[in-house]
């Protein structure tokens, strides 16, 4: 997965070139990503005005945010971390580690944590309205 993400990378980024002719291939930095229950990493390449950005770690970043998303709704939801993890293995085939689940809701827990910790006003203006009609 890591070699096929650096090609796509690199092809990417010869046709960027290719349109670009004043501009050069300048080497690669060091990226990462989580897939397929693991962490991905590999080199993103780069040209030399830093004009080049590609387009397959837009796509990751989504599916991961996706991933991510999906895992926090169904650990709210009242799923275990294992059975998140085999909703997992349904829908992607790939079984996610009890610590992937972890990861992937650690930001649903900390936004939660975060609500319940919120100040609170000290008077909040209400209106109480009550009415029978016959």
């Amino acid at each position: 997965m890591e070699i096929m993400i650096e090609s796509l990378m690199v092809a990417e980024r010869d046709e960027f070139l290719a349109d670009n002719p004043d501009n050069k291939g300048n080497g690669y930095l060091p990226g990462s990503t989580y897939g397929h229950g693991r962490k991905l990493e590999f080199r993103i390449s780069r040209d030399r005005y830093g004009n080049f950005h590609p387009q397959i770690l837009a796509i990751l970043r989504d599916q991961e945010e996706e991933c991510d998303r999906l895992a926090g709704v169904l650990y709210t939801k009242g799923l275990t971390q294992e059975q998140v993890g085999d909703v997992f293995d349904q829908i992607y085939g790939q079984h996610y580690s009890k610590a992937s689940i972890s990861r992937m809701v650690e930001c649903v827990r900390t936004q939660v944590n975060e609500w319940l910790e919120r100040g609170v006003e000290e008077y909040y203006p209400l209106v109480f309205v009550d009415c029978v009609h016959i």
